[in-house]
């Protein structure tokens, strides 16, 4: 209990004493090497969660929430496979679990595999209907189906339920993009930034929303100011979490947006030679939906059909 309670007010580490602590008094507390793994994982420290949780559900093999746990730290990897299948197990032994099928349905959706998403949110949904994160996932969903009307209904929904849920806002300003609605992107954009102003997409997207409100062809024109700063955050980033290939990939996008060619060139290049099918099929994503705004922009054209023919 006091392991979670510190867990709960953020002292990690501390936390993680407490349940070294618990295990040296009792080895086959499967429930201490649970908790013990997700304070690892709150501390970004993947790898040995995932060996807690092993603990957890070699001592109980049946326990849910280990195996649950154990998929998330996998998917913080990457490791998107594996991260299915412990998510398998856990429907196996409580189908009821909405969070786990929640949980896979984003996997898939990473995975560039829409229709398993939306077969698992809707499951999901079928289960808990007021979860907004499976309401902001799903949406997301729709967004990369390009179907918007849909993803907007799910994201208002999710923000009914929580006004305060900055993601949903945030998420919401981008479709409005999508749909070419700048002004009211621009809005929903404010919104987020108030609440999170250091939140290197969403600056990326207002700078995209000002400058086909200004109507010019590139957003460097009108809001360097924006990019700039989603540049250096996102490169801080890259500097302490290099293998992080949503960031990775974003910041590339940024200097393309920003007007650097030669520095997204090398990330992109660097990326199309190293990065894994999934990440390479987000980037062709999100430049799809770049050039969908921009679609003048030459150097953006040709690492979409570069990275697109890899990806497929």
């Amino acid at each position: 209990n006091r392991g979670v309670c510190l867990n709960n007010l953020g002292r990690y580490e501390e936390a993680i004493a407490s349940y070294d602590k618990a295990l040296e008094i009792k080895p086959d507390y499967h429930s201490a090497w649970n908790n013990r793994g997700i304070s690892l994982d709150d501390l970004g420290r993947y790898e040995e969660a995932i060996a807690s949780y092993d603990k957890a559900v070699e001592i109980n093999p049946d326990d849910h929430s280990a195996w649950n746990n154990r998929g998330v730290s996998l998917e913080n990897l990457g490791r998107y496979e594996e991260s299915i299948a412990s998510y398998d197990k856990v429907v196996e032994i409580k189908p009821d679990y909405s969070l786990a099928f929640a949980n896979r349905g984003d996997v898939y959706r990473c995975l560039g595999q829409p229709q398993s998403a939306l077969t698992d949110l809707n499951r999901a949904l079928e289960l808990k209907p007021d979860y907004t994160w499976t309401l902001a996932t799903r949406a997301q969903t729709y967004g990369q189906m390009q179907q918007y009307e849909m993803a907007l209904q799910d994201i208002e929904r999710a923000i009914e339920i929580d006004p305060e849920d900055t993601f949903a806002i945030g998420y919401r300003g981008q479709v409005y993009l999508w749909q070419h609605r700048y002004a009211d992107a621009l809005d929903s954009f404010k919104q987020a930034l108030e609440k999170e102003p250091d939140d290197d997409w969403t600056l990326y997207l207002r700078a995209l929303a000002t400058a086909k409100l200004a109507d010019v062809d590139a957003p460097a024109t009108t809001s360097s100011a924006d990019l700039t700063q989603a540049i250096h955050l996102a490169q801080t980033t890259k500097e302490k979490d290099p293998d992080n290939w949503f960031n990775y990939f974003n910041l590339a996008l940024y200097h393309l947006a920003a007007g650097h060619p030669p520095d997204a060139d090398h990330l992109y290049q660097t990326g199309f030679d190293t990065a894994p099918n999934w990440a390479l099929r987000m980037a062709t994503r999100d430049l799809r939906d770049y050039l969908s705004l921009f679609p003048n922009d030459a150097a953006a054209q040709t690492w979409h059909n570069q990275l697109n023919q890899t990806s497929q």
